[in-house]
This record gives C-alpha cells, sequence and structure tokens, in this order.
C-alpha cells in the first residue's frame, strides 16, 4: 500500500509565490478591491434579511418580516425605467430619485458608502421640511457612532479575507453550524496558495479561518486518515465520500494533482453578524434615511417607498376621475423645465409629458404630492416639495 503522501509547504515559500504571482498581477482581483467590499456587503445584507425572514439568524435586527421582505422584493417592471430616455442619464449607483427594486441594492450601497465615510450617508441634506425631530440629531449621533464601531468591524475582516469559495448545500450549513471543520478540495489553483491563518470567506457569507492545511495523494487516502464525520457529516463509510468527490473531480484530475484537507474553525466576528447589529440599531429610522426617505409630520415609520414603475402609472388612474391625467404630468413637466431640462427636446406633447415625469422621478430628492380643493374654491391645488400650482378643474 502506498505510504501516505503529506506535503509540508512552508510560509516563506508560500509567500515568495504570492508576491511572485503579484508581480505578474495573477494574485489580483478582476475588479477594484473597494467594489468587491460594496459587492459583498450586499450579499451579506440580503443573506441577513433572509435569515431573519426565515428566523435562521443568531441576531435580532428589530425589523418586521413584512419590512426585510419588502426591502429584499423585485419588481420586474423597474427595469423599464432604465430603457426608457431621459435627457441626462444617471449611473446605477446614483442616490438621486426614487429607488429602483429591490431595494436593498440601495440600501446596500447606502452602507457601504456610510462605512467607508464613517458616518451615516444623508441624501437630502439641501431639503428644508416643516416638521423636525426634536430628538433627529441625537439619533444621527448614534447612527454615526452606530456606523463608526460596527462599520469598521466589518470592513477589517472583509480586508482580511485571502480567498473565497464555494460549498454546496448541505455542507454549507454545516460548515457555518461548526459542525463540519475539514473542507477537501483537489490541490489546484488558489487552493495551494492557502495557508493557516488565511481567512475564507464561503458563499460570500461565512468567513472561516484556516487552522491547518494537510496535503494528500487523493480522497480516499484523506477521509482514511481524517475523521469522517468533521469531513463530511452523516457520511458513513470511506468509498461513500469518495462517491461525493468524484461529482467534483475525475479520478485522473485527483491524482495528477492531489488533494487538500483544509482544517478550518468558524470566525467569531462574522461580518453578517456585524452587519446584523448595525440594522439593529439603526431600525425603521436610520434605513428609511439611508433608501433616502425623509420623515415628516405623518409619515408611517416603517413604510417605503413603491416601485418606480407603480409610480408612473398610478399617474395613469388618478384617484379623481375629474382631474385629468394632463394637470398632474404638467406639474412635472413645468418643474423639469424649470430645471432646463425639456428645453432641448421635441415631440409630440405626450412624449415630452412622460419624459419630464421619468425625468422626475429618476432625479428629485423627494417627491410629496397633495392634492387638495380650498373649501368654496374651483381650483385645486397640487402640491410637490415646496412649490405650490394651482390648475383649473
Amino acid at each position: 500500500m502506498e505510504e501516505q503522501n503529506i506535503t509540508c509547504i512552508t510560509r516563506d515559500k508560500i509567500n515568495k509565490r504570492k508576491q511572485a504571482m503579484a508581480r505578474t498581477g495573477y494574485w489580483q482581483v478582476g475588479t477594484p478591491k473597494m467594489e468587491k467590499h460594496r459587492e459583498r456587503i450586499e450579499e451579506l445584507l440580503k443573506f441577513t434579511l433572509e435569515s431573519h425572514i426565515n428566523q435562521t439568524l443568531e441576531f435580532n435586527v428589530r425589523l418586521s418580516k413584512d419590512f426585510c421582505i419588502n426591502l429584499l422584493e423585485e419588481y420586474p417592471n423597474d427595469m423599464l425605467c432604465h430603457s426608457t430616455p431621459t435627457p441626462t442619464p444617471t449611473p446605477t449607483d446614483s442616490f438621486d430619485g426614487v429607488a429602483l427594486y429591490p431595494l436593498y441594492k440601495r440600501l446596500a450601497s447606502a452602507l457601504y458608502r456610510s462605512v467607508k465615510s464613517g458616518a451615516v450617508c444623508r441624501t437630502y441634506e439641501k431639503m428644508v421640511f416643516g416638521d423636525k425631530d426634536s430628538n433627529l440629531k441625537q439619533k444621527e449621533e448614534n447612527w454615526d457612532q452606530l456606523i463608526k464601531e460596527k462599520g469598521l468591524e466589518l470592513i477589517n475582516v472583509l480586508e482580511g479575507i485571502s480567498c473565497e469559495i464555494h460549498v454546496q448545500e448541505p455542507y454549507f450549513s454545516l460548515l457555518k453550524d461548526g459542525r463540519k471543520t475539514i473542507e477537501g478540495r483537489c490541490a489546484t489553483g488558489d487552493y495551494i496558495r492557502i495557508e493557516p491563518g488565511d481567512l475564507i470567506l464561503v458563499n460570500k457569507i461565512v468567513v472561516l479561518k484556516v487552522e491547518d492545511v494537510r496535503r494528500y495523494a487523493s480522497f480516499s487516502k484523506m477521509l482514511q486518515a481524517e475523521n469522517l464525520e468533521k469531513v463530511l457529516p452523516g457520511v458513513k463509510t470511506v468509498e461513500e465520500g469518495v462517491k461525493i468527490y468524484r461529482k467534483f473531480y475525475t479520478e485522473e484530475k485527483e491524482m495528477s494533482n492531489g488533494v487538500l484537507a483544509i482544517c478550518v474553525s468558524k470566525l467569531t466576528a462574522q461580518p453578517y453578524l456585524s452587519l446584523s447589529s448595525i440594522l439593529f440599531g439603526l431600525s425603521y429610522g436610520g434605513v428609511r434615511r439611508l433608501l433616502g426617505l425623509a420623515d415628516t409630520g405623518g409619515t408611517v415609520s416603517n413604510a417605503l417607498p413603491p416601485p418606480r414603475s407603480t409610480l408612473l402609472s398610478s399617474f395613469i388612474s388618478p384617484y379623481n376621475p375629474n382631474v385629468k391625467l394632463w394637470f398632474v404630468m404638467n406639474c412635472f413637466m413645468l418643474y423639469a423645465i424649470s430645471k432646463g431640462v425639456l428645453l432641448a427636446l421635441s415631440g409630440p406633447f405626450y412624449i415630452r409629458n412622460w419624459i419630464a415625469l421619468n425625468w422626475s422621478v429618476q432625479n428629485l430628492d423627494s417627491i410629496k404630492i397633495l392634492v387638495e380643493k380650498p373649501h368654496n374654491s374651483s381650483h385645486i391645488s397640487i402640491k410637490m416639495q415646496t412649490t405650490t400650482i394651482l390648475v383649473e378643474r
């Protein structure tokens, strides 16, 4: 029987290999480092919200299930807003206008900006509201302190990640719960650079610390040498375990490269727990602030903005059938004209109206429309932000 082959790679050799790969660009990531952090926060936020909904999160985020469901809700018709022609297109991560669904993506971008700056990002500083919360300043100071502490904790973990791997269920959950502590991989690609002390991000969610890396000639020899319950919990025999690995690696690849037993432990400071703490501290008010929503008199504390497409289509069927559609659309058109948006446009009136309406939804910091009929008056009053426009019935 062939003697068990265990290769020990010294830290000096691995560091030299990493330096050589860095010089050739091999170790560099395709996207900028900070953009990768933003993407990771987005995935972590989605996982945190889903886990809270499913009651599998070990931390209370102090948000209702319905609120979290609405943050995750996708609205395909919102994509039509991207294809609608606009005179001044805005970047996809812009905070102008009504947020596109799913809202958690915009929330993740706002969280990333906040963590990066060390304070809750404010998207409507220039706006003035008549109703002011006397405790708002104190709330903002608490939110800023929370972002500084937990945000730094979150970024420190993300900064320390050496590589990412994907693990299928049920083994991802077993790793997350600490029942699976050895991950078997073929000794190829990025895996040969893993060393004790490295942090591994699994499925973009859970961070594991590498305790040891041991090399074997085959999965069969690895399963014989290691504790089977730690490698593949629930699997009873080595033969059964080899069949599982054969789904991912051919026997030829296994024999030509060898395999690695990567011994891991779950890091105490999990990034999704740091994010949960941030959500808990922000609660509804902080989350709404990050989404660009302002609390004024009569605001429902856990309300979220409707999809852009719903907001646009709602003007097609006004509540009062006696008020013509062009009254409301002219409201937006006048605002757009005042900003110089439509000066260079030509075409049918209804096309220019639609562009004005769509531009307003994309670019206004806040859209607050009140339709009022003063007592004993033949006019209705349409209020948008601080402007009041009177139109004939």
